[in-house]
């Protein structure tokens, strides 16, 4: 319906799930307070914990499996479900709150973490600690006060996890306080083959149910949801219901000719003169071109797909009804013809002289009839009327073309739900309350275009184009250029949403620097890994090796440990002794030897320093930036045209060539030469 297999995005879409994984099943719940009031009330923020723990705690049961969120969720670095929240400043655990509750500093805390959201919030939690009562105690999961998710990563995409918030946020954080709605984003792992998601789907329609009570029941919040199935059971359903609409449709235009081609005339011959039979037919030989159609095109293999079901039975029934009545009509005109009309005129001729003189006048009185129009033709024919005619021509034929041209493109997704959907709503909240859109991909890959086929990345000149924060990056280097792209000031880039852009380089170089508690590696050489909310552990693991020595200078980095310390990074979790988890920050954002970054787990075996680690070069990596919401169809279609032209204007200026992918654009190809295929067709 939307593109075919051998177009551009449909291509990159299959190849970007090759070297980087397919792009993640995502769940998403918006919750905003029935009050009108905003977010940053205690109340508000318990509730909002509760809910989507409720979205969390689903389960889907029957008599040969249990499916929980836990065994379907993106786990990057092999810690806890992706959950993208705001509430995550209290990792969206209920103790964790109740306890900063109790001692009146919930609200403290949350606010310092939206300033803060990397680090823990240290001087509270001294505060806290000196306020506990007899038998009270931290618990371990808290025991710095942490701001970083259960997965390690920062919450600092404000506009993302935050809706409804005043202009100006973006650059004046305390203004997100005010914000009307919380928007919280559930990862799942999506595969290539369909089989293997058959858990995440049927984990997917038991959250919707749930969701489903959960709005309805819910005091505090209007809930809206959407879940990764959601517009494909949907148009599912609209498509089955429409199924009724076409039957009967096709049940009263045998009615209709019956009674049509009889021009409603009730008498004792209505049966006879009613073409019943004919009508009955005509509308059966009409479903079976209908279905021989459908059926000889998935013979061949074409899929069935929606505007098939929905526009080819009307089509056909429409003009296979105004032929069946054109056919009747001619038949019955021509019957006449030979009944009557012959024999009438020459007994007539022969009987009654006058008749010829009738005939005569008949002739003479259309003759007249053409009097008018050939004054008409002839004023026509002068200059003056021509000229005009020609300039009034022209002058709507380009209006014509101007007006075409200035359409908005796009199919409206509301239009393909049912008019009952849950998902009308939940598109009302996006337009509304969403402020960001999917992430957008800027990716570099070796062997693409002018790209050579390995990259040197411990080379100077390679550096200077990967990083942003060290002398030798150059000033249009890519992530400078993505965070250009994400903070500009003239607003001439429409389509990115303001917000943190993040620099793999310097991350890595950050995370292998021996003065950071980031890398370290036991006797063995075995990567330690990080461990949030543990003070015993991150004591105990102070005191193993870092991974380089300390008289190492960073960068760059030694060409012998590179692969083994990128897998390190690439896989780690950050936590508040080190913010530069590769895993956290970059999940599904690397790929080596084409292929991507495996899933860390408690039975994955831990990565020794020089080793070749997961592969043996770095083949593809990309540089994430968010999208605006993009309310409207065109919005989508100019966003992605705006998107080409950086990739091809940040081409031309390095010399390194780059691609771009969003999960979205397989929909709007289309638009991108639409004007110009309806010239041709035209």
């Amino acid at each position: 319906l939307w593109v075919s297999t051998s177009s551009t995005s449909y291509q990159q879409r299959q190849h970007y799930g090759e070297i980087f994984n397919p792009f993640y099943r995502s769940e998403q719940v918006i919750l905003v307070p029935k009050d009108g009031g905003d977010i940053y009330r205690s109340s508000i923020l318990k509730e909002a914990i509760r809910v989507q723990n409720v979205a969390a705690d689903v389960t889907y049961t029957s008599d040969e499996e249990t499916i929980a969120l836990d065994d379907i969720c993106w786990k990057a670095t092999g810690t806890g479900c992706t959950v993208n929240s705001i509430t995550q400043y209290f990792q969206n655990n209920m103790e964790h709150f109740e306890f900063y509750e109790k001692y009146g500093l919930e609200m403290e805390h949350f606010s310092n973490c939206l300033y803060s959201p990397t680090t823990s919030d240290v001087a509270l939690c001294t505060e806290l600690k000196n306020a506990l009562e007899d038998g009270d105690s931290l618990p371990s999961t808290m025991s710095d006060c942490p701001c970083l998710s259960t997965f390690g990563s920062p919450m600092n995409l404000y506009n993302t996890y935050l809706g409804g918030f005043p202009d100006g946020a973006e650059s004046n954080y305390t203004l997100f306080l005010e914000s009307k709605a919380f928007v919280s984003s559930y990862l799942n792992y999506n595969y290539a083959d369909d089989d293997k998601n058959d858990a995440a789907i049927k984990w997917e329609r038991e959250y919707i149910k749930t969701m489903k009570v959960e709005a309805a029941s819910n005091t505090v919040f209007d809930v809206y949801f959407y879940a990764e199935i959601s517009v494909n059971d949907e148009v599912d359903a609209e498509s089955s219901n429409g199924m009724g609409p076409v039957a009967l449709s096709y049940c009263l235009m045998i009615i209709y000719i019956s009674l049509g081609i009889n021009r409603i005339k009730f008498s004792r011959q209505f049966f006879i003169s009613s073409k019943i039979v004919a009508g009955f037919c005509g509308v059966m030989s009409i479903v079976c071109g209908v279905a021989s159609t459908i059926g000889i095109y998935m013979w061949f293999g074409v899929k069935l797909q929606l505007i098939i079901m929905e526009v080819v039975p009307f089509l056909s029934l429409a003009i296979g009804v105004d032929n069946i009545f054109l056919i009747i009509h001619a038949m019955t005109e021509k019957e006449d013809q030979m009944r009557r009309e012959q024999p009438n005129l020459f007994i007539g001729l022969e009987h009654n002289p006058k008749a010829i003189e009738e005939i005569t006048s008949t002739i003479l009185s259309e003759s007249l009839a053409y009097i008018g129009p050939s004054i008409f033709m002839a004023s026509a024919a002068e200059s003056i009327v021509k000229l005009i005619v020609l300039l009034a021509f022209l002058a709507w034929t380009l209006w014509s073309i101007y007006s075409m041209e200035s359409l908005d493109q796009g199919l409206p997704q509301k239009e393909a739900m049912p008019s009952d959907s849950y998902m009308i709503e939940y598109f009302n909240a996006l337009d509304v309350y969403l402020a960001t859109g999917v992430p957008v991909y800027f990716i570099i890959e070796t062997g693409y275009g002018r790209n050579p086929d390995t990259w040197s990345l411990n080379d100077e000149s390679v550096e200077s184009i990967f990083c942003k924060s060290k002398d030798i990056c150059g000033t249009y280097s890519i992530p400078n250029v993505m965070n250009a792209l994400a903070n500009h000031g003239d607003k001439t880039v429409t389509h990115i949403s303001p917000g943190t852009t993040y620099s793999w380089m310097d991350d890595f170089w950050g995370f292998v620097n021996p003065d950071s508690e980031c890398c370290r590696v036991d006797s063995e050489g075995d990567y330690v890994p990080i461990e949030t909310g543990n003070d015993t552990y991150t004591t105990l693991r102070s005191d193993d090796d870092t991974c380089l020595a300390t008289s190492v200078t960073i960068p760059p980095v030694p060409e012998t440990q590179y692969m083994s310390l990128f897998s390190m990074f690439a896989t780690a979790s950050a936590g508040t002794s080190c913010s530069y988890g590769g895993g956290s920050i970059y999940r599904g954002q690397f790929s080596i030897d084409t292929e991507p970054i495996p899933t860390v787990n408690s039975s994955t075996p831990a990565v020794r320093l020089n080793s070749s680690g997961y592969g043996d070069e770095i083949t593809a990596w990309s540089y994430m930036v968010t999208g605006t919401s993009n309310p409207t169809q065109q919005a989508y279609i100019d966003s992605y045209k705006q998107n080409l032209a950086a990739a091809e204007w940040i081409s031309e200026k390095t010399g390194v060539d780059i691609w771009v992918y969003s999960l979205t654009y397989v929909y709007f190809e289309q638009y991108l030469t639409v004007i110009d295929d309806a010239y041709k067709l035209i």
